[in-house]
């Protein structure tokens, strides 16, 4: 055990020095300010400029095009989870966008084991698909939405508080999102980010059993269905501020409501103070 901590420290280690080499030798291209010529791409339409490259505390992604980025949540792979998204943005007229988000995810819950030792075992396939808009108000306003439905097969076993809950949120779900940034300068930006959960439910496409609580078991086959897991009323509303310069972006903000894990879209089902951190520098 002990051996596989060292081998585990070794890779984070290994796999941090990476990045900083990466940011320091990689040649400087892109412009990363957040301007109307290159908005935000957090939660909108928008796509990087063809050839940019984008890495990140948690992710990192390549333009294909101007209007296609292919990306992965890299820190996942170090846990052994499988990662992959893409944004096609098909149609810009005028001040509109419209683009289309997937991901996918596939992890074996045993990796995760340190972080919850009670947890049940089960390999968990999610796959979201998320269609957006953005419309341009002027220079300085910007207004996202978005309807994303994530559908995720359970073949094992999972319990509600799991991973602090978030093993309730391994479910079908639909939600609702909404962003609104409001440009002070071309460094700063104020924004607000919006989710609410219409539905979930449980449709295995595999065996899967589930523990809702302490004295209820769910057994799902095929593609059966449930709803026992639902979370009414959940949301969440994230303030937050946007610092971007050249190439580097700094993002934090706190709000409150369901967490929503990011890239998987399970929500947590109890409310709780939400904390945001994020900086990339883009290429």
């Amino acid at each position: 055990m002990y051996g596989q901590v060292r081998r585990e420290h070794f890779v984070l280690r290994a796999a941090a020095s990476l990045v900083l080499v990466t940011l320091l030798v990689w040649p400087a291209t892109a412009a990363a300010y957040n301007t109307p010529r290159t908005p935000s791409t957090d939660h909108t339409a928008y796509t990087l400029p063809q050839k940019s490259f984008r890495l990140g505390l948690w992710s990192a992604e390549y333009s294909v095009f101007d209007s296609v980025t292919v990306g992965t949540y890299w820190p996942a792979w170090i846990v052994r989870v499988a990662s992959l998204h893409a944004k096609w943005r098909f149609w810009q007229p005028g001040s509109w966008a419209f683009a289309v988000y997937g991901d996918v995810f596939r992890l074996d819950t045993k990796a995760l084991k340190k972080l919850d030792q009670s947890a049940g075992t089960a390999i968990i396939t999610a796959g979201t698909i998320e269609p957006r808009a953005s419309f341009r108000i002027s220079d300085r306003f910007d207004l996202s939405g978005s309807v994303t439905w994530t559908s995720v097969a359970v073949d094992g076993t999972l319990h509600k508080g799991d991973f602090d809950g978030a093993g309730s949120g391994a479910v079908d779900n639909m939600q609702l999102t909404s962003t609104f940034e409001w440009r002070l300068t071309r460094v700063t930006t104020l924004a607000l980010h919006a989710r609410y959960l219409v539905f979930q439910r449980i449709a295995a496409n595999a065996d899967a059993t589930y523990h809702p609580d302490a004295f209820t078991t769910v057994e799902v086959h095929g593609n059966a269905t449930s709803d026992v897991l639902y979370t009414p009323h959940a949301f969440s509303l994230l303030p937050a501020v946007a610092l971007s310069w050249e190439h580097l972006n700094l993002r934090a903000g706190i709000g409150y409501g369901n967490f929503n894990v990011p890239g998987v879209n399970f929500v947590v089902d109890h409310k709780t103070v939400i904390g945001e951190l994020d900086a990339f520098w883009v290429f």
